[in-house]
């Protein structure tokens, strides 16, 4: 009996020993990656802002006359 209350005894302080080794350095936060903004506004764009009635006191316009526009020189990007 008195080599069962030795080894609770052990077993006890063994599990008390395991607790308490944490560091309290919060997780490194990596910061949001941040898409610039489009450099160039083609014909196109600027109609639709211009037919959505962006500013308060205009009414929307219709988009059927407005015609797609594309520069030459870019490649397509994907979309994410």
């Amino acid at each position: 009996m008195k080599i069962f209350h030795m080894m609770a005894a052990a077993l006890l302080l063994a599990l008390a020993a395991c607790g308490g080794g944490s560091t309290d350095t919060p997780p490194t936060a990596n910061p949001p990656v941040v898409t610039p903004p489009a450099t160039m506004l083609d014909a196109f764009v600027k109609a639709v802002q211009g037919y959505l009635g962006i500013a308060p006191d205009t009414e929307p316009a219709d988009v059927a006359g407005a015609s797609v526009t594309e520069p030459d020189n870019t490649e397509p990007e994907k979309v994410e």
